[in-house]
């Protein structure tokens, strides 16, 4: 036995070794820790994409809803309109779902979506609208 001959070596061995576990296990502390923090962002990036998809559904249903709601064929959806749109309970479901507040009268959702300040929506202003209140996420607590 090498420390029977040269005692003053064994804390050095004991040492060294302490040193090299620490340094093993930390390693594969690491590699676990990378591998299931590379998981966790992959979970949160296909729930995003799940969720950006399933607005996307919503908003093309509403859109067809509202679409329909425009009872003199005109084109723009006006307050009357939405307010009748307002009284399905679908609609008022997908607006649950985008975060629109269930306080909002039809004159609200006009305002709100109106981008050119006529008082009536065009389909694709309502979609444009939508996709920018998606986007903001400005009614989410």
């Amino acid at each position: 036995a090498f420390w029977v001959h040269k005692p003053c070596f064994f804390p050095i061995v004991v040492l060294f070794s302490l040193i090299c576990v620490f340094g093993v296990t930390n390693v594969v502390i690491g590699m676990v820790v990378d591998n299931t923090l590379g998981s966790v962002r992959q979970l949160e990036r296909m729930l995003r994409e799940q969720e950006v998809a399933q607005r996307i559904q919503d908003l093309q249903r509403l859109h067809d809803i509202i679409a329909a709601l425009d009872d003199d064929g005109s084109g723009m959806i006006t307050a009357d309109e939405i307010r009748k749109g307002l009284q399905m309970p679908e609609v008022r479901e997908i607006m649950r779902k985008i975060h629109i507040p269930s306080s909002f009268t039809a004159q609200d959702i006009i305002t709100l979506l109106d981008d050119d300040g006529d008082n009536m929506v065009t389909p694709d202003e309502f979609l444009m609208s939508f996709f920018r209140l998606m986007d903001s996420d400005s009614f989410e607590e």
